[in-house]
């Protein structure tokens, strides 16, 4: 088997490459300056950095600060003078791995640190950086100092990640900073930069104080557009990088009134996404282990639900209501989620009116299906071709009525004013109406099952209703069989044959 060996190179040979660099550079010898900085940035990875001479830095620093000083916002640097600071700021990053002196050297010295920023700002905030106009971008791609520029990027900001990494004093240092340039960062003309700066900006609101801050700045919403716009751009990003994306997102909107704030600034597919997060939180999976919603949120996105509820009743006329109902749909579904949840499931089930609003579309949605032929009615397996059954789908009716059973469930469960309240407005029979296989509402039966079984737990009044209800058939035509024993009424799955497809 072979053994691979990494050499340790001694500091001092460090120390002079950085000399001679710094010295190449003040001859304006620009390739020798680079050559030496490319080995200083490979061997940097050998060796103990804690006891490397700080002139290395100081060298280095000199480096940046010499090249960039000297650049105006008329003309774009050549290639070598943008490689110069490039290959300079890689060998700082290099430099600062695991080295938590080296961190602290350069964060709280003035000098240093303005070094970092200033290349920083050059990239983002000068002319060249804010480049936007696709026929400008295409002009500087041919030309090839798009390539340096998108270098010098990456160099800048993986320099900071590294200054910032493991390391809560530099963050706190580099945050004030860093907070004003944000939005550059998030919306620089190439993503895989802004994805890099994601992983920056992480690492800092790892840090409570630190995100308190962001979350109260006045570009906060503003931001958090930035960032849903990023990641639903992100197609051709890695997981890796574009999950720092998610993650930013999701600290941010478990902060108080961010939700409530940032709402009517995002387009349609932002608020799904938005939704799409939420429940990912709701449900445990989030990956940056941000704890929980925060009940302002959770009360924001109900009332919208309960206001614009009655969206998806339009669809049935107006194709124009589709794209604002799909989010009606996604709140529902978030709803559901919430109201099954420990920590919110009994503050839900308090909210009258979400309940009154859930059985009263129900019921709307019943009267309207029993007319054939439209969204709202009941599908066979064998009713639709296949390309009719694909629209059926992304209907924004598709599994709506099933979701308001699934609610109700959830709102009456051991809750008796719930049980009665459904109970007085015609709910049960509803539910029993709606339980037969229907295609648009995959499981409908297994839910409406639940549903029932909720209803009449402990609820005598709701048993006597099964109990007079008038017979007309077996499981074909209810969906589930009821039966009798002692006085109670028991609700169960129908044995049948044919229709289980609706466990797909």
């Amino acid at each position: 088997m072979e053994v691979s060996c990494i050499m340790s190179y001694d500091p001092q040979i460090i120390l002079e490459l950085s000399k001679e660099a710094h010295a190449q550079h003040n001859l304006a010898s620009l390739g020798e300056c680079i050559t030496k900085l490319e080995l200083i940035r490979e061997k940097l990875l050998n060796i103990d950095r804690n006891k490397m001479d700080s002139k290395v830095i100081w060298n280095l620093c000199g480096i940046i600060n010499s090249e960039i000083s000297k650049w105006t916002e008329e003309c774009l640097p050549s290639s070598n003078n943008l490689e110069v600071p490039t290959q300079a700021l890689f060998c700082l990053r290099n430099a600062f791995v695991n080295c938590s002196s080296i961190q602290l050297m350069v964060a709280e010295t003035e000098e240093l640190r303005n070094v970092v920023l200033a290349s920083i700002k050059w990239v983002f905030l000068s002319k060249h950086g804010r480049l936007k106009e696709v026929g400008d971008l295409e002009e500087r791609q041919q030309s090839g100092d798009c390539s340096g520029l998108s270098r010098l990027a990456k160099a800048s900001i993986t320099c900071l990640g590294n200054l910032v990494a493991a390391n809560t004093s530099t963050r706190r240092i580099m945050w004030p900073y860093l907070l004003p340039l944000l939005r550059s960062l998030l919306q620089y003309h190439e993503e895989t930069v802004s994805y890099l700066a994601c992983m920056v900006i992480f690492n800092c609101l790892l840090e409570e104080d630190l995100k308190k801050q962001l979350c109260s700045c006045s570009d906060v919403d503003s931001i958090i557009c930035d960032l849903l716009s990023l990641y639903m751009g992100g197609e051709c990003s890695s997981e890796q990088t574009s999950c720092f994306v998610l993650y930013n997102l999701e600290l941010m909107l478990c902060c108080d009134s961010r939700v409530n704030g940032v709402w009517n600034l995002l387009s349609v597919n932002q608020q799904m996404l938005l939704l799409e997060i939420l429940s990912n939180i709701v449900e445990g999976k989030s990956g940056s282990k941000c704890g929980s919603l925060p009940a302002l949120s959770v009360n924001f996105l109900t009332t919208m639900f309960k206001n614009r509820a009655d969206k998806i009743l339009r669809t049935n006329t107006n194709d124009a209501e589709d794209d604002s109902a799909m989010v009606v749909t996604k709140l529902l579904s978030f709803i559901c989620l919430v109201a099954a949840s420990e920590d919110w499931g009994p503050t839900l089930k308090e909210d009258k009116s979400l309940l009154i609003t859930t059985v009263s579309l129900l019921q709307c949605m019943n009267e309207i299906g029993n007319v054939e032929g439209n969204e709202f009615s009941r599908m066979s397996l064998d009713d639709l071709a296949d390309e009719q059954r694909a629209k059926a789908k992304s209907h924004p009716a598709y599994g709506f009525k099933r979701d308001l059973i699934r609610l109700i469930a959830s709102l009456v469960y051991r809750h008796k004013a719930n049980q009665d309240q459904v109970r007085d407005m015609g709910g049960i029979t509803l539910i029993l109406e709606s339980s037969q296989f229907d295609a648009r509402n995959p499981a409908i039966k297994e839910v409406s099952i639940y549903a029932i079984r909720n209803l009449l737990e402990n609820n005598l009044e709701n048993q006597e209703v099964v109990k007079n209800l008038e017979y007309k058939g077996d499981a074909e035509s209810q969906g589930m069989q009821l039966t009798r024993a002692n006085g109670m009424v028991v609700v169960h799955k129908a044995n049948s044959s044919g229709d289980d497809e609706s466990n797909q």
